[in-house]
């Protein structure tokens, strides 16, 4: 599994010396009672779900929970990538050049409380992956970066 990152989120923010799981908000695609329209609103649908499912596996490292105001993170998916072979995907981010999706990836913007954001990136090149499968492994990177950061949140 290959992991990307594209995020360079709190660099300049002094650490703190909180204790505790990360409260986490894990924005939903479209707002409660709305409607979902499109291929691409329902694959956004049903990454969350996953990646919800992933997330709670971690919960001495994050919590989830249902009032924005309350997070010290915001994640919300943005998009999932099908398998292409050499499609190259230019990011508007600075610092970042390009991507190659070769994979099932899943792609998630992560801001934190102060406004700070960028995006992180799972790619799973494997001939048999499944979106499940990745969902899983970006849950697994960003339970990972959070204790990385833990003190900057």
């Amino acid at each position: 599994m290959l992991t990307t990152l594209v995020i360079s989120l709190l660099l300049q923010t002094p650490p703190t010396t909180a204790t505790g799981p990360v409260r986490v908000y894990l924005k939903p695609p479209v707002e409660a009672g709305g409607l979902v329209v499109g291929d691409a609103m329902k694959e956004r649908l049903d990454s969350t779900a996953d990646l919800r499912k992933g997330l709670e596996r971690y919960g001495k490292v994050l919590v989830l929970v249902d009032d924005p105001a309350q997070a010290q993170l915001t994640i919300e998916v943005l998009r999932r990538g099908q398998p292409k072979t050499g499609n190259i995907e230019r990011s508007t981010l600075p610092g970042v050049v390009a991507t190659e999706d070769t994979g099932h990836s899943l792609t998630v913007l992560v801001t934190t409380a102060d406004g700070k954001s960028g995006e992180m990136t799972e790619t799973n090149k494997q001939q048999f992956s499944s979106w499940g499968g990745v969902a899983k492994g970006l849950a697994w990177t960003i339970q990972d970066w959070i204790k990385d950061n833990r003190g900057k949140l």
